[in-house]
């Protein structure tokens, strides 16, 4: 029953924002937005427990130095683990359903060298 952000990061440095959250236990989630940033924009997506209501968590990302530019209310999220080398194949997939709002890749859990 939280909510989520969209925001752009004065700095492109998202492991300051996540070293900034580690702290916080009302922060669910805070990732890159890896299909909209570029190596001059970081654009990152921020889970809130809802423990706090919307404008605290606002006001908290305004502070230090997020700009919110999208704001989700009890966002829906599933997390979906696909075949190795299959992830853009599948977010292209998912993204085509009304249902699904955005799919991006948050993480890769296994690289091979």
């Amino acid at each position: 029953m939280g909510h989520n952000f969209w925001a752009v990061a004065d700095s492109n440095n998202l492991e300051y924002y996540q070293n900034l959250f580690s702290n916080d236990s009302t922060v669910i989630l805070i990732e890159k937005l890896l299909t909209s940033s570029s190596s001059d924009t970081l654009l990152v997506t921020i889970t809130f427990s809802g423990v706090n209501n919307l404008e605290h968590d606002i006001e908290n990302l305004n502070l230090v130095g997020l700009t919110v530019y999208k704001t989700h209310k009890h966002p829906g999220y599933t997390l979906v683990k696909t075949p190795i080398n299959l992830e853009q194949f599948y977010i292209k997939k998912l993204i085509k359903y009304n249902f699904v709002q955005y799919a991006e890749l948050n993480y890769i859990s296994h690289l091979n060298y």
